[in-house]
Protein backbone atom coordinates (compact mmCIF):
# COMPACT_ATOMS: atom_id res chain seq x y z
CA UNK A 1 0.00 0.00 0.00
CA UNK A 2 3.06 2.53 0.95
CA UNK A 3 4.82 1.59 -2.60
CA UNK A 4 0.88 2.59 -4.10
CA UNK A 5 1.16 6.12 -2.41
CA UNK A 6 4.52 7.00 -3.36
CA UNK A 7 4.01 5.85 -6.67
CA UNK A 8 0.62 8.06 -6.97
CA UNK A 9 2.21 11.29 -5.05
CA UNK A 10 5.33 11.06 -7.35
CA UNK A 11 3.42 10.92 -10.34
CA UNK A 12 1.79 13.80 -9.41
CA UNK A 13 4.65 15.62 -8.86
CA UNK A 14 5.58 14.88 -11.97
CA UNK A 15 2.63 16.41 -13.72
CA UNK A 16 2.23 19.17 -11.53
CA UNK A 17 6.08 20.23 -12.73
CA UNK A 18 5.67 19.51 -16.28
CA UNK A 19 3.61 22.96 -16.26
CA UNK A 20 6.43 25.28 -15.54
CA UNK A 21 8.92 23.44 -17.93
CA UNK A 22 6.44 23.69 -20.51
CA UNK A 23 6.02 27.47 -19.76
CA UNK A 24 10.05 27.91 -19.35
CA UNK A 25 10.54 26.30 -23.19
CA UNK A 26 7.80 27.69 -24.57
CA UNK A 27 9.63 31.04 -23.56
CA UNK A 28 12.63 30.04 -24.78
CA UNK A 29 11.24 29.39 -28.05
CA UNK A 30 9.53 32.46 -28.47
CA UNK A 31 12.63 34.89 -27.21
CA UNK A 32 15.48 33.07 -28.74
CA UNK A 33 18.41 33.82 -26.16
CA UNK A 34 21.48 34.44 -28.84
CA UNK A 35 21.33 37.56 -29.81
CA UNK A 36 23.04 40.94 -29.79
CA UNK A 37 22.69 44.20 -29.68
CA UNK A 38 23.27 44.25 -33.58
CA UNK A 39 20.06 42.70 -33.90
CA UNK A 40 21.70 39.57 -35.56
CA UNK A 41 20.33 36.32 -33.80
CA UNK A 42 22.60 33.15 -33.88
CA UNK A 43 20.44 29.84 -33.88
CA UNK A 44 22.88 26.88 -33.79
CA UNK A 45 19.96 24.63 -33.43
CA UNK A 46 17.51 25.80 -30.08
CA UNK A 47 14.85 25.78 -31.61
CA UNK A 48 15.08 22.07 -33.04
CA UNK A 49 16.37 21.03 -28.89
CA UNK A 50 13.80 23.45 -27.40
CA UNK A 51 11.13 21.78 -29.49
CA UNK A 52 12.42 17.99 -28.73
CA UNK A 53 12.19 18.94 -25.15
CA UNK A 54 8.50 20.67 -25.45
CA UNK A 55 7.85 17.45 -27.14
CA UNK A 56 9.11 15.21 -24.05
CA UNK A 57 7.57 17.38 -21.55
CA UNK A 58 3.53 17.16 -22.61
CA UNK A 59 4.70 12.97 -22.83
CA UNK A 60 5.55 12.87 -19.64
CA UNK A 61 2.71 15.01 -18.62
CA UNK A 62 0.61 12.52 -20.56
CA UNK A 63 1.94 9.46 -18.91
CA UNK A 64 1.98 10.77 -15.11
CA UNK A 65 -1.66 11.82 -15.74
CA UNK A 66 -2.66 8.29 -16.49
CA UNK A 67 -0.53 6.24 -14.32
CA UNK A 68 -1.86 8.35 -11.71
CA UNK A 69 -5.49 7.40 -12.62
CA UNK A 70 -4.79 4.07 -12.79
CA UNK A 71 -3.35 4.03 -9.46
CA UNK A 72 -5.91 5.96 -8.17
CA UNK A 73 -8.55 3.70 -8.97
CA UNK A 74 -6.46 0.94 -7.68
CA UNK A 75 -6.57 2.47 -4.43
CA UNK A 76 -9.75 3.12 -4.57
CA UNK A 77 -9.23 6.75 -3.14
CA UNK A 78 -11.32 8.44 -5.79
CA UNK A 79 -13.92 5.45 -7.21
CA UNK A 80 -17.25 5.50 -4.93
CA UNK A 81 -17.29 1.28 -6.25
CA UNK A 82 -13.84 -0.67 -5.95
CA UNK A 83 -12.36 -2.11 -9.14
CA UNK A 84 -10.89 -5.30 -8.80
CA UNK A 85 -7.33 -5.96 -9.38
CA UNK A 86 -6.48 -9.36 -11.33
CA UNK A 87 -3.05 -10.11 -9.89
CA UNK A 88 -1.56 -12.52 -12.24
CA UNK A 89 1.75 -14.58 -10.74
CA UNK A 90 3.58 -17.63 -13.15
CA UNK A 91 5.42 -20.15 -10.66
CA UNK A 92 7.09 -22.58 -11.86
CA UNK A 93 7.00 -25.11 -9.05
CA UNK A 94 3.90 -25.26 -9.32
CA UNK A 95 3.44 -25.79 -12.76
CA UNK A 96 1.46 -29.34 -13.91
CA UNK A 97 3.72 -31.08 -15.92
CA UNK A 98 2.25 -34.66 -17.29
CA UNK A 99 4.56 -37.34 -16.12
CA UNK A 100 5.53 -39.21 -18.98
CA UNK A 101 7.85 -42.41 -19.28
CA UNK A 102 10.49 -42.35 -22.26
CA UNK A 103 11.02 -45.66 -24.19
CA UNK A 104 14.68 -46.64 -23.90
CA UNK A 105 14.79 -47.64 -27.29
CA UNK A 106 12.32 -45.47 -29.60
CA UNK A 107 10.84 -47.43 -33.00
CA UNK A 108 12.16 -46.35 -36.21
CA UNK A 109 10.66 -44.95 -38.85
Amino acid sequence: MHLKRGCLSMNIISAISCLPAIIMYSTGLVYPRYCNYLVECYNNGSIACMAILIILTLLNAAISITVSSFNCKAMNCCCATPVPIIVMSNNASEQLIPSQQFQVNPARY
